[in-house]
This record gives structure tokens, C-alpha cells and sequence, in this order.
């Protein structure tokens, strides 16, 4: 009788066993991240619209199961997941997570750099500037209080965490396309076109920017560079330069200049493309005075050129008054 009531039971019991473990499977806690730039809402009920707890900001790691409810709101369908963060459990929906962690880039656009601060509004007070270029990683961000087209930017630079303009900003999840913008815009093809060759950029220089400061007629700033007009008061040796043009990237702290030109002034900056400068330059002293015209490409870390003859202007070579 007992053998009959053990051989009647197991096959329940075994059956009971098996439903528990496959529900315990469903409940394990799962690692995901909040991919939302503006963070995720996390409500009490997955009603989701009058229940929020608290945001979560972008990049932070909770737990969720695989129980989920399907939603119907605004005619729209979607799944929210009970999750679980820094203690506190509830509601998120679903396409604001992913299994890994998804970084956000943003790059410096404005030429004048760009203030952090300690809070996101623009009277807050201000930390430090951010260069033109600079590349970095975002925190989290959040609308404005006045103007909900206006989002702020929580970054950190140079150790100093603080809040920046979106609007003077580009953003990406690729790193590389930033990269690729950095320094030039428009002009991008031109660097992709001679990449490869070395003679069409400019030889970094060295300069004494205190010894010169005496020559230093005009400075410009284009982009990360700050552009030096050289004037110097000598022009009878036909070895020395009259003047020259000095381009120092403020990024890399290099200096930048063309070698063997008598004289080189600066004409344009920004035409026809965004962070070129175009200059007139005359090749000898001794010799019959052509002018030449160059355009400078002001990259990353690197200065692309075309040299070029300009067409409205002959070589005139006058000897013995003739």
C-alpha cells in the first residue's frame, strides 16, 4: 500500500518540483542599464502616468526580472518591466533599457569654447571653459526650466564635474564620427583626400612666442587655432622673411608656419569654407616678385594647404630703370 501511495505521489510532486523551478528562472535578477539620454521615470504602477517615483539617469545600472506588463496608451503598445534600483522597486518601460551600458559622446562646437557650471541653468556659477573640440563623455542631461527646447549637459572635464549648453554642442553615440568632425566641418573632404600625403601639410615649427611678441601685428583666432601676423622691419637681406604667418594649435600646443617665403600676410579667414585662412605671400626679395595665394585647412593637429598663382596678378621684373 505504501509503494502503491509512493508510486501514486511522485509523479505530482516531480511535476510541482519542475513548475517551482521554472518560475524561479523567470525571477532572477538581471543586470540591465538606463539608455535614455534624458533618464527613465520610474513609477510605482505600470500605469507609468501619474505614479513616478524618481528618474533614473542615463547609464545607471538596475535589476530587473523577466516579468513584464503590456501597456496601451495614447493608442500606442508597449511592455514596462518591474525593475529595482538603489532600493526602491517598480515600473520602467522597456525601450528606455538595454543589456549594456551605451556611451554618449559630445563635442565642443562653439570657436569661443563653452562654460561648465555648477548647475544647469545659465546663471550658475562658472567653473571652467571647455576648449573648441573638445571630445568627451556625458553624465546625464535635463531640459531647461525655462525653455523646454533647451537641454543641459552633466559632464565632467579635467577632473571638475559640472553642466553644459546643448546648443553648442554635437552629440553622438560614435565616438569615431566626432573624431572624424573635430577641427574641420565642411571642409572634411579635403583631409580625407590627402591623408595620405604628407606634402601637403604644414611642418611643425619652433617659436619663441616671447621673443617675437615685439613683430606680433595682428592675431586671429579660427577655430582651435590662434593665427600670429610676423612684421619684421628688415626686408634688404634677400635670405631673411619680411613677414611670415604663425599658426599655434591650442589644443596640441604646437606651432605651425611655411618655410622659404619672403613675405606672407593673412588676407581672409572662414571663406570660402568654416576654419580655413587664405594669405598672399611673395617667395623671394631678390628676384622677380611673384604673388602666390594659399589656403590653409586648420584640422585636428594637422594644417592641410593648396597653394595656388593668382590669376589677376603678373611677375614684373624691372632692371637699369627699364
Amino acid at each position: 500500500m505504501h509503494k502503491l501511495f509512493l508510486f501514486l505521489i511522485f509523479p505530482i510532486l516531480f511535476i510541482f518540483y519542475c513548475k517551482e523551478e521554472v518560475n524561479q528562472k523567470s525571477n532572477i535578477a538581471k543586470k540591465m542599464y538606463v539608455n535614455s539620454l534624458q533618464g527613465a521615470s520610474l513609477s510605482e504602477k505600470p500605469e507609468l502616468k501619474n505614479s513616478v517615483i524618481l528618474v533614473i539617469p542615463h547609464g545607471k545600472e538596475i535589476e530587473t526580472t523577466e516579468e513584464f506588463v503590456t501597456l496601451n496608451e495614447d493608442n500606442k503598445t508597449f511592455k514596462v518591466r518591474k525593475i529595482s534600483f538603489g532600493g526602491v522597486s517598480g515600473y520602467i518601460r522597456e525601450e528606455f533599457l538595454s543589456d549594456k551600458a551605451e556611451n554618449f559622446y559630445f563635442m565642443i562646437n562653439s570657436i569661443h569654447g563653452l562654460n561648465i557650471r555648477v548647475n544647469p541653468n545659465s546663471s550658475s556659477k562658472l567653473l571652467k571653459v571647455i576648449p573648441y573640440g573638445y571630445i568627451g563623455e556625458f553624465l546625464t542631461r535635463v531640459q531647461d526650466t525655462d525653455d523646454e527646447r533647451i537641454y543641459w549637459i552633466q559632464v565632467q572635464y579635467n577632473g571638475t564635474v559640472g553642466w553644459i549648453h546643448s546648443g553648442f554642442t554635437l552629440i553622438a553615440k560614435d565616438l569615431t564620427s566626432l573624431e572624424e568632425r573635430i577641427g574641420y566641418g565642411s571642409e572634411a573632404w579635403f583631409y580625407r583626400l590627402y591623408s595620405d600625403s604628407e606634402k601637403h601639410f604644414l611642418q611643425e615649427v619652433r617659436f619663441s612666442l616671447e621673443e617675437e611678441k615685439p613683430y606680433i601685428k595682428k592675431i586671429e583666432d579660427v577655430g582651435n587655432y590662434k593665427i600670429y601676423q610676423i612684421e619684421y622691419e628688415d626686408d634688404t637681406n634677400c635670405d631673411a622673411a619680411k613677414s611670415k604667418v604663425i599658426f599655434f594649435n591650442q589644443l596640441t600646443q604646437k606651432y605651425y608656419s611655411r618655410g622659404r617665403v619672403f613675405k606672407e600676410t593673412l588676407r581672409e579667414k572662414n571663406n570660402p569654407l568654416a576654419n580655413t585662412v587664405l594669405t598672399k605671400s611673395e617667395i623671394c626679395n631678390c628676384c622677380c616678385e611673384t604673388e602666390d595665394s594659399t589656403l590653409f585647412f586648420l584640422l585636428k593637429d594637422k594644417i592641410a594647404l593648396i597653394e595656388f598663382k593668382n590669376q589677376n596678378e603678373k611677375a614684373e621684373c624691372i632692371f637699369n630703370g627699364e
